[in-house]
């Protein structure tokens, strides 16, 4: 018999064998199978047949279950089976790796036991809806605690299971850990909404441009710029949002970055009348191509007016230096004009023709002097007392005036709107500033109108004193004289406090009068600013320090006589004329001259004679030294020294300095005899 051919008795064993596996497969016994092998297999060849066909099926279950072990052990999702209940029927090895439990840990329990009371609360609603439906679910995102009470984030896909009858059966399904994916979007998301933040925060409005000019994005400061929510923006054009254009407008740098590849920089004006800085970059993809543009805008409007502000301040100052210089040097020619005509009248007869021309020269100097004293005034170097001073009291004061003065088609009217009105200052002088901005308005309403005088407290900041230069922070009083009439084109505004600036026609003002205005409202520690437009009237705004503040004491001289008096006096002055002029005035006083053009000469002659000399008069600008430096070496000879100044320029702190240092007094160029002479009185006697 070939012994690779089984005997009958081995067929027979081995058939019993796949009975009894065949009958576990079925759910029924042995004897069962036996009948139905009886019936079935009497032939044997038949039986034979029917064996290798049960050996192939099982053949093929074996590999079939090998094949879903292999998937359910190497996949990295976690593969389960729960019934209708929700407890798990089957869970893949994977549960381990995934949540640190062995398979029997888990089976017969719920993946709500694996959850927090929250989680499971909120994840049992989505589950239950689906099997109340009898649907699948996707993308479920559920959290489930680990072994070890971390939380992993899962996201579960599952499908309905049926049995034969067609009764839901129970749902199988995966889960996948996505724990890193969900991080990482919201690392994501958390990155943008702090890139969000930062580009909110910035207060220059950035938007974010494709090649068509279209918004993509757009932060808070550039939709706030235009009256809109940031994301109102996008999708529209920057030139139909911000200049209400078809177009791009001229020039525009965003598409000119978008052409060249370059950033670029612009200021551009909104309709609004604003005035921005503009900046655009390009943005390029990964192979350097440009496919779109960052537009950065700030509103500089404050900026540039600021600089404004400060170039016309700056530009006042070296006015005020020039008009301060000419004033000076004018003095000096007004002492000879002055002094060569007060000495000739005293030769000539009362009443002659030469006299009465010796006083027309006089009245002519006097009048120029009042000019310079305006111009000393504008370049702050005039003199002005310091008393408390309630503003209220000069405006109501200027208000009877202008009533009687005025034309009654203009209206003047008072609000006085400031809880503390007085100052520190000269009266004199700042009811003059009044008048002239009064005055002022009223040429402005030829044909009538309405004149008002507001005051009000303010408080000004660093930002404001760093273009006033002469304002410090504090409390100010600001008097507001405005009026409706014709009003001041830009041009005008610029100039309007020039030194002989004026709009009037020739004999109707000298442009002095705001040019005094600014000089004596400055040298207060205050600012003045205008607020006019062409056709709708002016206002003019004087702030001015409620707080004291120091200034230098002085007074004129008062009427009398000129003192005579006898002793040696040294003259020092750079200009011959004065010298001589002045020569002549001492002389005719009584005294003993001696006249030299400058500190050096002085220290010099005065060495030699210092025993001689009784007084020395000091000019107080000179070249190489000037009189604050000639004083100082006539004391190293004489501590005792006693020394009047001389200046063209008022008196003021410089003079106050040289003044504190010992020298005994004060003569403003141009001065008459009787000054010069009661000046060196007081000085000899004390």
């Amino acid at each position: 018999m070939n012994q690779d051919k089984p005997t009958y008795g081995e067929l027979e064993a081995r058939l019993a064998e796949a009975e009894q596996v065949i009958a576990a497969l079925r759910g029924g016994d042995v004897e069962d199978a036996h009948r139905d092998r009886d019936r079935q297999f009497a032939d044997p060849l038949a039986v034979v047949a029917d064996m290798t066909e049960h050996k192939q099926a099982e053949e093929a279950l074996r590999a079939s279950e090998k094949k879903f072990r292999d998937l359910t052990e190497t996949t990295p999702d976690l593969i389960w089976e729960v019934d209708t209940e929700g407890l798990y029927t089957y869970v893949s090895p994977k549960v381990k790796d995934l949540l640190g439990y062995e398979v029997n840990e888990v089976l017969g329990t719920s993946a709500f036991d694996l959850m927090t009371p929250e989680e499971a609360k909120k994840i049992r609603q989505s589950y239950g809806g689906a099997v109340a439906r009898e649907e699948p679910f996707y993308g479920l995102l559920n959290t489930m605690l680990h072994k070890d009470g971390h939380p992993v984030i899962l996201e579960s896909n599952g499908v309905p299971v049926f049995d034969e009858a067609g009764r839901l059966r129970g749902y199988r399904g995966v889960d996948r850990d996505v724990s890193e994916r969900k991080q990482a979007e919201e690392a994501l998301r958390t990155a943008e909404r702090e890139k969000a933040a930062i580009l909110d925060g910035v207060p220059e409005a950035m938007l974010y441009h494709n090649r068509e000019l279209g918004i993509i994005w757009a932060n808070r400061a550039a939709g706030a710029s235009v009256g809109l929510a940031a994301d109102q923006l996008a999708g529209r054009r920057c030139h139909e949002v911000w200049q209400g254009r078809d177009e791009p407008c001229e020039d525009c740098p965003v598409l000119e970055a978008l052409e060249t590849g370059e950033a670029q920089q612009r200021e551009t004006s909104s309709p609004d009348g604003k005035t921005w800085s503009v900046r655009a970059y390009p943005v390029r993809d990964e192979h350097g191509n440009v496919t779109g543009a960052v537009e950065v805008a700030g509103d500089i409007t404050e900026r540039r007016q600021l600089e404004g502000q400060l170039r016309r301040s700056q530009k006042m100052e070296a006015v005020g230096q020039l008009a301060g210089g000419i004033a000076h040097d004018f003095n000096n020619l007004l002492q000879a004009i002055l002094g060569y005509a007060e000495i000739l009248k005293l030769q000539a007869e009362p009443r002659s023709q030469q006299y009465e021309d010796l006083r027309t020269i006089e009245q002519a100097a006097e009048r120029a002097a009042q000019l310079t004293g305006q111009l000393l005034g504008f370049a702050r170097k005039g003199e002005y007392q310091v008393i408390p001073v309630n503003m209220h009291e000069i405006i109501c004061g200027l208000i009877q005036v202008l009533e009687r003065t005025v034309d009654k088609n203009i209206r003047i009217t008072a609000d006085f709107a400031a809880a503390a009105a007085t100052i520190q200052g000269d009266p004199t002088q700042l009811e003059q500033v009044l008048m002239n901005l009064a005055l002022n308005a009223r040429d402005a309403m030829p044909d009538g109108g309405q004149l008002v005088i507001r005051t009000a407290t303010v408080e000004r900041d660093e930002t404001y004193c760093n273009v006033h230069k002469d304002v410090r922070p504090g409390t100010y009083l600001v008097v507001t004289v405005s009026d409706t009439g014709c009003g001041m084109s830009k041009e005008v505004q610029g100039r309007a406090f020039e030194p002989f600036f004026t709009t009037k026609e020739m004999g109707r003002g000298t442009g002095m009068g705001l040019a005094m205005v600014y000089g004596t409202v400055t040298s207060h520690g205050g600012a003045i600013e205008v607020d006019s437009e062409e056709g709708r009237g002016t206002a003019l705004r004087v702030y001015l320090p409620v707080a004291a503040r120091a200034a230098a004491e002085g007074g004129a001289a008062g009427p009398g006589e000129s003192l005579r008096g006898a002793g040696h006096v040294l003259v020092v002055d750079d200009e011959d004329a004065v010298r001589q002029v002045a020569t002549k005035m001492l002389s005719n006083l009584g005294y003993t001259v001696h006249a030299v053009r400058g500190g050096k000469q002085a220290v010099e002659y005065y060495r030699e004679h210092h025993n001689e000399i009784a007084l020395v008069i000091i000019d107080l600008i000179m070249p190489e030294m000037d009189g604050r430096e000639t004083f100082r070496a006539l004391k190293e000879v004489d501590p005792e020294v006693k020394a009047i100044l001389c200046s063209g320029y008022d008196r003021n702190e410089r003079v106050q300095v040289v003044i504190d240092e010992g020298v005994l007094g004060f003569v403003q160029k141009p001065h008459r005899r009787q000054e010069l002479s009661e000046a060196i009185a007081r000085a000899l006697n004390g």
